[in-house]
């Protein structure tokens, strides 16, 4: 958490290896991103990492099934099986009627729900949320989160969320506040 403008998304940038940064080193996964080829931390990115954003950067060209299921084809698993679990995670939010539709087809509830869908679909180990819920309503925002939390507790994997919502922030099991540059633990 933190106020606007306080490096909340730069942070989450460099740890996620999107960004790069001039001191100091980032270990993720037992990894020194520091130490690693650009080609190498893309590489995590696309295998290990989900990533939500507030505005969901889906791809317009492509529908709900071929947006949801591209990262499992880009990481090279078979057509078959990308599609079968594809269709799996659309329907457990709720979306098996949207299938084929576009991106300017959908609500944006919707289309955060395809976004939360397209950065677990290939089970990473951490997901990083820039203010998922930012712009949803208050019951299609508890879809995405419920599905998230879900989707962490169930793989053991990590969510790394930033958020303006102290109320979402304190339903994590730690909370830290970015001010000055300098991470505060809260909880």
């Amino acid at each position: 958490t933190g106020v606007s403008g306080s490096g909340k998304t730069t942070f989450m940038q460099i740890i996620a290896g999107l960004d790069t940064f001039d001191q100091g080193d980032v270990n993720v996964l037992g990894k020194s991103l520091k130490s690693l080829s650009s080609s190498q931390v893309t590489n995590i990115r696309r295998k290990e990492f989900g990533f939500i954003y507030q505005f969901h950067h889906l791809l317009n060209d492509f529908n709900v099934f071929e947006n949801i299921k591209l990262p499992l084809l880009l990481n090279g698993h078979d057509d078959d099986k990308a599609s079968i679990k594809a269709k799996s995670l659309i329907s457990q939010v709720g979306l098996s009627e949207r299938l084929h539709h576009f991106p300017n087809q959908l609500s944006g509830g919707e289309r955060q729900r395809v976004a939360v869908c397209r950065a677990v679909v290939h089970d990473p180990k951490i997901i990083f949320a820039d203010e998922p819920t930012g712009n949803l309503d208050k019951d299609t925002a508890k879809i995405v989160m419920d599905t998230l939390f879900k989707y962490i507790k169930d793989n053991n994997a990590a969510l790394v969320l930033v958020t303006h919502e102290n109320d979402l922030a304190f339903s994590c099991d730690k909370v830290y506040k970015l001010e000055q540059l300098q991470l505060q633990e809260l909880k």
